[in-house]
C-alpha cells in the first residue's frame, strides 16, 4: 500500500465515521425530543388527574355538608 492509497483509505474511514456520527447525533436528538415530549405529556396528564381528583373530592365534601 503506498501513501496515496493509505490517504484514500483514511479519508473513506473518516467519511464513514462522519456519517455514523450524523446518524448517532440524529438518533440522540430524536430520543432527547421524545423524552422531553413524554415528560411534558406525563406532567400534563398527572396535573389533570390531580385536578380531577381534587375536584371530585371537593364535590364529595360539598355534597356531604
Amino acid at each position: 500500500m503506498d501513501r496515496h492509497h493509505v490517504r484514500e483509505y483514511l479519508f473513506n474511514m473518516l467519511r464513514k465515521e462522519n456519517w455514523l456520527k450524523n446518524v448517532v447525533l440524529k438518533l440522540v436528538i430524536k430520543l432527547f425530543a421524545l423524552t422531553i415530549w413524554m415528560s411534558v405529556i406525563i406532567t400534563v396528564l398527572s396535573t389533570r388527574m390531580l385536578q380531577h381528583l381534587l375536584m371530585v373530592h371537593h364535590n364529595n365534601n360539598n355534597n356531604q355538608h
